[in-house]
């Protein structure tokens, strides 16, 4: 989801494939459905109130399945189907949580890099700050949707 020219991305990873040979695809459902990544973003906009949002159409439409599954299609995938996984985090620790989320999320590790320590120190406070105001008790449970799309050469 996060090429830059995804149908490039799209017809590359077709090419590639054997015959028959299948791929999978990952890709975040909409924010409205994962409180998890509510609270992430939450998080990111305290820490960065000013800065611009993301132009969805651009980055995660694929959020939306049957544009996911029209996508590949286009790309020359037969056979596509899109299922959606829920998956489910009992947090602990809102620490934990943070450092987890960035590790796991390329553009916030790009935003860290591109910060530096000691401002990204400065921020990583904010958001736990954010964050222990919105989840005054742990452990709590959490969920986050994916969607999973396959398709076959």
């Amino acid at each position: 989801m996060f090429f830059p020219d995804r149908v490039q991305g799209f017809r590359e990873m077709y090419r590639t494939l054997k015959p028959g040979g299948r791929a999978a695809v990952t890709s975040w459902a909409p924010v409205s459905d994962s409180p998890l990544m509510q609270l992430m973003f939450g998080a990111m906009g305290a820490a960065f109130p000013k800065k611009p949002e993301a132009d969805s159409s651009k980055i995660l439409n694929l959020e939306d399945p049957d544009n996911f599954k029209r996508e590949m299609e286009q790309a020359g995938f037969a056979k596509v189907s899109i299922t959606h996984f829920d998956g489910r985090w009992t947090l602990t620790d809102v620490e934990e949580f943070i450092d987890s989320m960035v590790r796991g999320n390329a553009p916030i590790v790009m935003l860290k890099n591109q910060l530096g320590e000691d401002m990204w120190t400065e921020k990583r406070a904010i958001m736990l700050e954010w964050l222990k105001g919105q989840i005054p008790q742990v452990p709590v449970t959490l969920h986050s949707r994916a969607y999973i799309g396959v398709g076959q050469k």
